[in-house]
């Protein structure tokens, strides 16, 4: 036998061992990013990176190993070369790559999946409003290239574009470089969950719509169909406790409807608002009921029918006795 023969099938069984998906019985790797959520250092967010990993090994009776992201595109390399199995990531990075991730669970906390978001301003700027803030510098996280759109379409409800409103944009790696740059009054402003910035002692000026938390995700192709359901039961009812990051603190099954509303916000330009519904459609009927609910009916008084009509007079005597006069 020749050496190309030789080497022949020993080239296809090393290709099958490389894309062949992981099982129940092989260590899946997690990766997350979630750059919206207030981490002092890499450090920590390593460490509550492990955290979450673990806690969803002893759940779900897996073998995971998490590792933390700080950009979308070092994530997306590895997903790429097939090291990545399971990501707890941004939603707008899921929407960003619709064909490539199934979500398995939404993140929630107190203030719920989609915790308000707001324009945070230093603590002793006087300015009220959104007016006051045009041109000014802003601190945006840099979540990917639909970052823009999300927050003009969904936050700002399409009233404004964001890039053409403010002046510079400084686009930082996570929320926590944002909030101290408006602390050290590099930038005026900068857009973040309303309760982050309280807690790192930042004004809200505008209160805006809310955006969603991260959310648990399979890398599609790249695991087994049995691995799909354990990871379905864990997360399963009442969902799965997390370490506190900012707003995130729970694992719910996941709403069918919440990525399909972001992907309906970044797919508009940045700044234009959602076409309204026709007023005859099945949704709007149901928001109408709902606004405004039936009523009980009033009692109104009826007068008695002698008394709005004109009573007919019939003569009392003679041949035409009982026939209406003329």
């Amino acid at each position: 036998m020749s050496n190309k023969n030789t080497l022949w099938p020993l080239a296809v069984f090393a290709a099958l061992c490389f894309f062949s998906r992981p099982g129940a019985a092989d260590t899946l790797q997690l990766g997350i990013y979630a750059p919206r959520l207030p981490f002092p250092d890499n450090e920590r967010r390593v460490a509550w990176a492990q955290r979450v990993g673990q806690l969803l090994e002893a759940q779900s009776g897996l073998s995971i190993q998490a590792r933390a992201f700080t950009k979308s595109s070092d994530l997306l390399a590895f997903v790429d070369a097939g090291r990545i199995q399971l990501v707890l990531a941004d939603p707008v990075f899921l929407v960003e790559f619709p064909h490539r991730f199934s979500a398995l669970a939404s993140g929630t906390g107190p203030e719920g999946p989609s915790p308000p978001y707001a324009v945070l301003v230093p603590s002793g700027y006087m300015g009220e409003g959104i007016n006051p803030l045009k041109k000014e510098r802003l601190a945006l996280v840099d979540v990917g290239r639909l970052e823009v759109a999300l927050l003009s379409n969904l936050s700002f409800e399409g009233l404004i574009n964001v890039v053409d409103w403010f002046g510079d944009i400084d686009w930082v790696t996570d929320l926590s470089e944002a909030t101290n740059r408006v602390t050290t009054k590099k930038v005026r402003a900068t857009l973040g969950y309303a309760s982050v910035g309280r807690k790192s002692g930042l004004r809200i000026s505008v209160r805006l719509r809310g955006i969603p938390l991260p959310m648990l995700a399979i890398v599609r192709n790249h695991i087994d169909d049995d691995v799909v359901t354990v990871m379905n039961s864990a997360v399963d009812g009442t969902g799965l406790s997390l370490p506190p990051a900012g707003p995130l603190s729970r694992l719910i099954p996941a709403d069918p409807a919440l990525l399909p509303r972001v992907q309906a916000a970044t797919a508009r330009p940045p700044g234009k608002p959602q076409p309204r519904r026709p007023v005859w459609s099945p949704s709007a009927l149901q928001s109408l009921d709902r606004n405004y609910p039936v009523t009980r009916r009033r009692k109104v008084p009826l007068e008695p029918p002698l008394r709005r009509w004109r009573r007919p007079k019939f003569p009392k005597t003679g041949p035409g006795r009982g026939l209406v006069s003329k």
